[in-house]
């Protein structure tokens, strides 16, 4: 199982609570996952955008990219379970369209 360092990062609204000193009940956490298989992406990109090349203008589709680029579920899994560890509400988990991170909303303690 690959060591997952997620940067965590406090939402703006979030921030501006905290900074202006209004009460929040709960902050938002996103964790950013590494992309995969950037090199393949690249060349993807060139293939696309050269005449000469069969995949030409063959964009790929957001699911495609995601499946390219994205966390393995295994990943995005360990993360989801790691954020619940951390008091999350489970329905606040949520795993972005490129599935390079996954955000949710903690409780705030003071």
């Amino acid at each position: 199982m690959p060591l997952l360092r997620p940067a965590l990062l406090l939402s703006a609204a979030a921030l501006a609570r905290l900074s202006l000193g209004f009460e929040a009940a709960e902050y938002e956490l996103v964790a950013h996952l590494h992309h995969r298989n950037l090199e393949r992406l690249e060349q993807t990109f060139w293939d696309v955008a050269n005449p000469e090349h069969p995949s030409y203008l063959k964009h790929l589709s957001l699911e495609e990219t995601a499946h390219l680029i994205g966390a393995a579920d295994e990943d995005v899994a360990e993360v989801k379970e790691w954020l619940l560890s951390l008091g999350a509400r489970p329905s606040s988990i949520r795993v972005s369209a490129l599935r390079d991170s996954v955000a949710a909303a903690l409780p705030l303690e003071m």
